[in-house]
């Protein structure tokens, strides 16, 4: 059996703040069946026990997909996937899947 996976681990600085980010969830996503593409919007966060006691996200990240989660199919899981070998994935190219 598979883990589910609850975020992705990618060591980050924040351009903003210069506060470091090293902890990704997805925040929101989209679905567009018309032409088979997607959308996913990360949060970061300073590390995983930062997410899991609460804290306030530092950063944002979006990330336009070429394909799409099958119907039927755990959209959460299939971006989690996605996510660190997608085109557009930028600061996360790479990110390590986390399990919960």
């Amino acid at each position: 059996m598979n883990e589910t996976i609850i975020g992705l681990s990618k060591p980050n600085i924040d351009p903003d703040s210069g506060a470091p980010i090293d902890f990704w969830i997805i925040a929101q996503y989209t679905v567009r069946p018309q032409n088979n593409t997607s959308q996913v919007t990360m949060q970061g966060y300073v590390s995983k026990s930062a997410f899991s006691t609460g804290k306030r996200p530092l950063a944002f990240l979006s990330i336009e997909l070429q394909d799409a989660p099958a119907t039927g199919e755990d959209a959460i899981q299939w971006f989690y996937a996605q996510v660190p070998d997608a085109e557009g994935a930028g600061q996360l190219a790479g990110a390590v899947p986390m399990p919960g």
